[in-house]
């Protein structure tokens, strides 16, 4: 497989992985709005497996350039890695609101 083409699929699988991820931190706040904090958690445990896949595929390139191997300049795995990194921002602020909104229910219930 060529260069530019390896980086171009890699660049689809990043994007993919981040796409899938951010769909479930959204579930995950939605589930959270509702006080539904199993709901949520589970959510967010897939939405994080997404986000190792698709930096797994990111340090699979990263690695190669590392031990001397150029990889060159592909637009789409830029986007892939900017788009990992935004929902992965994503992710963690959803993780944090969900504990804030289960504590505020807990001391409201109790």
């Amino acid at each position: 497989m060529e260069q530019d083409e390896l980086l171009l699929k890699s660049g689809f699988k990043m994007v993919m992985h981040a796409g899938d991820a951010r769909v479930l931190v959204r579930k995950a706040l939605d589930h959270a709005a509702r006080f539904e904090f199993d709901s949520a958690r589970e959510a967010l445990a897939k939405a994080n497996e997404e986000l190792l896949h698709g930096h797994e595929v990111q340090t699979e390139v990263l690695q190669k350039e590392c031990s001397g191997e150029p990889q060159g300049y592909n637009v789409l795995f830029c986007h892939g890695m900017d788009t990992l990194m935004t929902v992965k921002s994503e992710y963690e602020l959803a993780e944090k609101l969900t504990d804030m909104m289960q504590a505020i229910n807990q001391k409201l219930e109790g």
